[in-house]
């Protein structure tokens, strides 16, 4: 229909090839994912458990139902201990949290060249494409 409408097949101007430039394999997106640190879910969480009055050792007791009552013992004989253990907790999940968000966000990624613009598209839920000239790119 749309060859109809805009004339004879000669007279059409010629599709530009696409060419695959970059497709980012799944373990080439968990490297780079693990340079990614959010602490910002973090603070969600902390939020969340502030707002229904829960409180770290309520959750650790309901996560490991009692059986690591010595770590407990532990930490309340040395704040040094329970005091660098929180950081780094705190540091793992914002890592583990900066790897997630990276997969989302870069799931699928790939970058593709039609005629004189850059095309990408990526995203795991939701998939994003956009355009990019070409006098947006430096010479290396």
């Amino acid at each position: 229909m749309r060859a109809f409408r805009s004339g004879p097949v000669s007279e059409q101007a010629a599709q530009p090839a696409r060419t695959l430039l970059f497709a980012m394999t799944p373990g080439q997106l968990l490297r780079s994912g693990a340079f990614r640190f959010s602490l910002v879910y973090l603070a969600g969480m902390f939020s969340g458990m502030e707002y229904l009055d829960l409180t770290p050792e309520d959750l650790i007791d309901w996560v490991v139902r009692g059986r690591l009552h010595w770590v407990q013992e532990a930490f309340e004989q040395a704040p040094l201990l329970a005091t660098t253990a929180t950081l780094l907790l705190a540091a793992l999940l914002g890592w583990v949290a900066g790897i997630v968000v990276h997969v989302v966000r870069f799931y699928g990624f790939q970058l593709w060249q039609e005629g004189e613009r850059f095309y990408r598209r990526s995203g795991l839920f939701t998939v994003a494409e956009s355009a990019l000239p070409r006098r947006r790119f430096r010479r290396w």
